[in-house]
């Protein structure tokens, strides 16, 4: 027994160069020990031979139990280290294997983060210009309502200055429709394009704020696309050296270390799975990859959502703003052309007025000259008539029986009447000369004030 034992440790003592003083170990221990022999000593001679040749016997017995040992142990040790040089080739491809998977999955994880931040870099630009664009149009409708600001105040400028017309030319013509109807315009579209400032201005903020998830976003795929490349640098495994060595093109891995092999990390410390899993899942990975690209699906099409809206409300503010300078424009030319009518027809109008003034004018100096004309008539007519009278008194003094109604004096009494009655009536048209001239000269005199009122109106206008 005790030399079994001592050739048992003496072979294990070479037994860790193959790699197996565990199972020499356990191997010895499941040796059985020989039951010992009850050994009668005698006394005598023949007891002293008897028993010396039994021991050698024994001795050489315990000699070839030995070498059976030694030899049935160095066979399972060759066993053992088939079976054990097998397992390390087999851990090597599987070591090799999984080398590949990784590889082959921090590829595809590299292509795909790539992927997705081009998409998420395309959108940002996207986005981004059509912000502008609408920063642009709003800046556009801005100063489009501030213009329009001016042509208003034209407007109520216009509807206070014709207030200041003569009370007979305020009247509701097609001048103050229009400009009443261009002031009401004007109003509507300072106000829309007010409202729809407000809401450019709403959306842009979104898309400020949207940009932003997306800019920190691309900043955190770079930041994730950096870390996978420099794993992918790795080979999974370290030197005699501890220092990391790099992949090859296809990913191999070549063989762990013993403590790695074992379940130990590089210091030889054993790995714990779970701790490897939590370290996994403490920066949100363990929330799963369907989570992740939810998540990416979110913003790109929340952006695509802001982009869509943001063209269109752009492609309206800016087709509003298109029909405001084209509608003003046209309301503007009807009002001013409402007011060239206006204008042309008072100016026709004054005209006409001005032709009765002269008109008029001529009349009143036709009765003067007619007037005149009469009272020289009378003043001619009052000489022969002062003749007549003069001859009827002297004739009526005659004497006695001289003194006759005769022929003669009834021709006078005749020429006297006929003067006198001609002297009447030619006072008589005088007067109605006189009457026609002051109806024509108030006559003239009111189209003389329409005629200034027209003036002040034309002007006005």
């Amino acid at each position: 027994t005790v030399s079994v034992l001592y050739w048992s440790r003496s072979f294990a003592v070479h037994a860790p160069k193959l790699g197996f003083e565990v199972l020499m170990s356990s191997a010895v221990a499941h040796v059985p020990a020989p039951p010992p022999k009850r050994v009668t000593a005698k006394i005598g001679t023949a007891a002293g031979v008897n028993d010396r040749h039994s021991n050698e016997k024994a001795w050489e017995a315990t000699a070839k139990g030995q070498g059976k040992l030694a030899a049935s142990l160095l066979s399972e040790a060759a066993m053992m280290r088939a079976r054990n040089h097998q397992s390390q080739q087999q851990s090597r491809r599987e070591l090799k294997e999984q080398g590949r998977i990784v590889f082959d999955n921090l590829t595809k994880k590299v292509k795909l983060l790539k992927s997705v931040r081009h998409k998420l870099v395309t959108a940002e630009t996207k986005l981004t210009r059509a912000n502008d664009a609408l920063a642009a149009a709003r800046m556009q409708a801005q100063d489009l309502a501030t213009r329009l600001e001016r042509p208003l105040e034209k407007c109520t400028a216009r509807s206070q200055l014709r207030l200041k017309r003569p009370a007979k030319e305020r009247v509701a013509d097609e001048v103050a429709h229009s400009v009443q109807v261009q002031a009401n315009s004007i109003a509507t579209f300072i106000q829309e394009l007010q409202t729809r400032t407000q809401g450019s201005l709403q959306l842009e903020d979104e898309n400020e704020r949207h940009l932003l998830n997306l800019r920190n976003d691309i900043a955190a795929k770079n930041v994730a696309i950096k870390v996978e490349e420099d794993c992918l640098a790795l080979n999974g495994r370290l030197d005699g050296t501890g220092t990391a060595t790099s992949l090859g093109a296809t990913g191999a891995t070549g063989g762990a270390t013993p403590a790695l092999s074992a379940g130990c990390d590089s210091a030889g410390a054993p790995v714990n799975e779970a701790d490897v899993i939590h370290h996994a899942g403490r920066n949100g990975t363990a929330a799963g990859t369907m989570q992740w690209q939810q998540r990416t699906a979110g913003l790109l099409e929340r952006a695509q959502q802001l982009l869509d809206q943001t063209v269109e409300h752009t492609t309206r503010l800016v087709a509003y703003m298109a029909n405001v300078r084209k509608t003003h424009s046209k309301i503007n030319q009807s009002t001013t052309a409402a007011l060239e009518q206006r204008t042309a027809t008072m100016q026709k109008q004054e005209a006409q007025l001005e032709e009765n003034l002269n008109r008029l004018q001529d009349e009143i100096d036709t009765l003067m000259a007619q007037r005149e004309a009469i009272g020289l008539d009378i003043q001619q007519r009052q000489q022969p008539l002062q003749v007549a009278k003069t001859r009827l008194d002297a004739r009526r003094s005659r004497p006695g029986g001289e003194n006759v109604r005769d022929d003669v004096e009834q021709e006078l009494e005749k020429e006297f009447l006929l003067l006198a009655s001609s002297i009447e009536q030619l006072i008589e048209k005088q007067r109605q000369v006189d009457r026609e001239a002051a109806r024509i000269r108030n006559a003239h005199a009111r189209l003389r004030q329409a005629a200034m009122h027209k003036q002040c109106a034309i002007a006005l206008d």
